[in-house]
C-alpha cells in the first residue's frame, strides 16, 4: 500500500486525534524516510532532506515546511524547506529576525503549538506577531530537535490560508523526522571534518617526503658555518642580516663567484623564524632551459614523457621555508 495514498488532510485538519489509520500510515512514512537517511551519500544531502520535508508536509496537510538550527545570537539558520505552489519557500540561510519568545522556547525543550495567529501568540511575544502579520502565518507548529544533548535544531510548520488544528499524537511523533535529520546532518560535518583532517595528513606527508628527499640530496654538502669578521664593513653586513631576517621579505645578495652568498644566506635564515625547516637552494646556473619550469614549479604526472609521477617543485618544498636560487 502507497504510504501517501493514507493522507487524508481534511480529517487531519479537523480532529486533535489522528485516526488508527493515519497513525499507521504515518509510522510507515517515519520508517520509510529513516532507511534512506541510513545510509545517505554526502551528494545527495540537500535532495533528500528537501523530499523528506515535502513528504511529511504533504501527508501532514501544511503549506510550508522548514528545518533550521538555532544559533547562540538568538538567530535561526535555515537549512531546508518546502513550500506548496502559491507560498514562497523559506529564504535559506540566517533569519534575523529577532523571536525571542520563540527561540527561548525551542531551547527549553517545548514543543510550539499556534493554531490561530497571531491570536494564540502570549502579550510578551511582540516579535513573533509582528511576524506573523507580516508573512501571513495562520497556524504554526515549531518542534525543538535535540543535537548532542542540548536543543539546537528545529523543525517547523506553518499554514498560510486558514487557522488549523492537527492531532498533537502525530505532530509529537513528527520529532522523529527532525531528529533523523539532524542526525544525517552532524554524520555529514562528522565526516566532512574527518575528510579536511585525512587532507591535511597527506599534504603534511608529502611535504615531508620532499623534504627528506631534498635533504638527502644535499646531506653531503658542506653546511656553511657561522659568520664571523674583524671588518666594520662586514659586521655592517652582518647586523643589516640580522635585521632583515626578521621580516619575509625578499633580499637580492650581490658579490663576486666565492664571496660568501650562500653563507651569508644560510645565516640569514638561520636567524629567522623558518629556521626549523630546511633552506632550499638552487644552482639556477646548473639548470637545463628545458627544465628550469618543472624543476622549480614542479610537475604532474603525464605533463610530458617521461614524467611517470607527480614531482614538487622547489618553490613547493621551500613553502614555509626559505629559497637560495644562485
Amino acid at each position: 500500500m502507497d504510504v501517501m495514498s493514507l493522507n487524508k488532510p481534511s480529517r487531519v485538519r479537523a480532529s486533535s486525534i489522528a485516526s488508527a489509520d493515519e497513525r499507521l500510515a504515518f509510522e510507515r512514512l517515519l520508517v520509510d524516510l529513516s532507511a534512506q537517511f541510513a545510509n545517505l551519500a554526502g551528494d545527495q544531502f540537500e535532495i533528500a532532506i528537501q523530499t523528506a520535508l515535502s513528504r511529511i508536509r504533504e501527508f501532514l496537510g501544511f503549506d510550508r515546511c522548514s528545518f533550521g538550527e538555532l544559533l547562540e545570537d538568538g538567530s535561526i539558520d535555515v537549512l531546508s524547506t518546502s513550500a506548496i505552489e502559491g507560498v514562497a519557500p523559506l529564504q535559506l540561510g540566517n533569519l534575523s529576525q529577532d523571536l525571542a519568545w520563540y527561540h527561548r522556547k525551542l531551547r527549553a525543550g517545548e514543543m510550539i503549538v499556534l493554531q490561530s495567529l497571531p491570536d494564540d501568540l502570549p502579550p510578551e511575544a511582540v516579535a513573533e506577531a509582528e511576524y506573523c502579520r507580516s508573512v501571513g502565518f495562520r497556524a504554526h507548529v515549531g518542534i525543538p530537535i535535540s543535537v548532542g544533548g542540548r536543543f539546537s535544531a528545529l523543525l517547523a510548520f506553518g499554514s498560510f490560508h486558514e487557522t488549523r488544528r492537527w492531532p498533537v499524537d502525530l505532530m509529537a511523533r513528527a520529532k522523529l523526522i527532525g531528529e533523523i535529520i539532524a542526525q544525517a546532518i552532524a554524520r555529514k560535518r562528522s565526516d566532512e571534518r574527518l575528510e579536511a583532517a585525512l587532507v591535511e595528513i597527506r599534504t603534511l606527508k608529502d611535504r615531508l617526503e620532499q623534504e627528506n628527499a631534498y635533504l638527502r640530496h644535499v646531506v653531503h654538502e658542506k653546511m656553511p658555518q657561522g659568520l664571523t669578521s674583524h671588518s666594520p664593513h662586514f659586521l655592517k653586513v652582518i647586523e643589516e642580516a640580522s635585521q632583515v631576517s626578521q621580516t619575509n621579505a625578499t633580499v637580492l645578495l650581490l658579490g663576486e663567484t666565492g664571496s660568501g652568498k650562500e653563507v651569508l644566506a644560510q645565516a640569514i635564515h638561520d636567524a629567522s623564524a623558518r629556521k626549523d625547516r630546511p633552506m632550499v637552494k638552487v644552482n639556477c646556473a646548473a639548470l637545463p632551459s628545458t627544465l628550469i619550469e618543472s624543476e622549480l614549479f614542479g610537475r604532474e604526472k603525464g605533463a610530458f614523457t617521461g614524467a611517470i609521477a607527480r614531482q614538487a617543485g622547489r618553490f613547493e618544498i621551500a613553502d614555509g621555508s626559505t629559497i637560495f636560487l644562485d
